[in-house]
């Protein structure tokens, strides 16, 4: 059996010894590496973030009170009218029950969800259950789209209250409305 020539010998040799080498930094500095790529990525999103927040902070620091009772002005139109909370819940399921009666569509429950601390601008919201075919739906939404005071659809629901009645329709929906504090 004839040697290898001398630079194969060389080239095999460093591979001996490089290749456990090179292996052994993978196996340690990968992982390493794949964390402060991680971590690099966690701080630019948490900056972001910081960000996102001091914009949004700042931006409602430049607003004074008689910019906003300006724009409550302009905005009364559409709000709900009412002397306390209980009245402005009160005018929101009347209104409600208008728009649904007007439509056909046919109201089996409404309930006030929790109400929030008052604000200047307070959202009050109700949940409503009740049936009716395709077109009576979609009337009612159409009816609430151009409602004043204004009423928005935070969800809703629907499911076929009967396989062999697929046009009779289970509703579930939760609406809000907006009340000023200070009407």
């Amino acid at each position: 059996m004839k040697p290898f020539p001398a630079r194969v010998r060389t080239a095999i040799a460093c591979a001996a010894i490089l290749g456990p080498i090179v292996i052994i930094v993978i196996i340690i500095f990968r992982p390493i590496l794949v964390r402060t790529i991680d971590a690099m990525a966690r701080l630019n999103d948490a900056r972001f973030e910081l960000d996102r927040t001091r914009t949004v902070l700042n931006d409602g620091r430049m607003v004074n009170p008689a910019e906003i009772a300006g724009k409550e002005q302009l905005l009364r139109p559409i709000l709900l009218s009412g002397d306390s909370q209980s009245a402005a819940l009160d005018h929101l399921q009347r209104h409600v029950t208008e728009l649904a009666g007007a439509t056909g569509f046919r109201i089996n429950n409404v309930s006030s969800d929790t109400a929030a601390p008052a604000t200047p601008i307070s959202r009050l919201s109700i949940s409503i259950n009740g049936n009716g075919s395709e077109a009576v739906l979609a009337n009612m939404v159409a009816a609430m789209e151009g409602a004043v005071p204004l009423v928005l659809i935070d969800q809703l629901s629907v499911k076929t209250m009967q396989p062999e009645k697929p046009t009779d329709l289970a509703v579930e929906m939760r609406v809000h409305a907006y009340w000023s504090v200070n009407r």
